[in-house]
């Protein structure tokens, strides 16, 4: 049921947001939900509170459960050197 209402949630957030946003949500180990951002926009802007936001109200709405956003990492301008 969990895996089916994310999916769903994740659908729905992502249908008009592509390809300026596009969530991709799983449930880690612990139990926590996590989303990870990609897309055209998500470096112009400081977008991740945004789509956090939006993604939350989604959540609400179409599974009637809520959660509290604890951390957020921008992983955009991480990059791996190679020498």
């Amino acid at each position: 049921m969990v895996g089916k209402t994310l999916k769903s949630v994740t659908r729905a957030f992502n249908l008009y947001r592509v390809p300026e946003c596009r969530a991709r949500a799983r449930i880690l180990p612990d139990g926590k939900l996590s989303v990870n951002f990609s897309g055209t926009g998500t470096h112009l802007y400081r977008c991740s509170d945004k789509h956090f936001e939006g993604y939350r109200y989604y959540f609400l709405d179409l599974a009637g459960a809520d959660f509290k956003i604890v951390d957020m990492k921008n992983t955009y301008l991480q990059t791996s050197t190679a020498s």
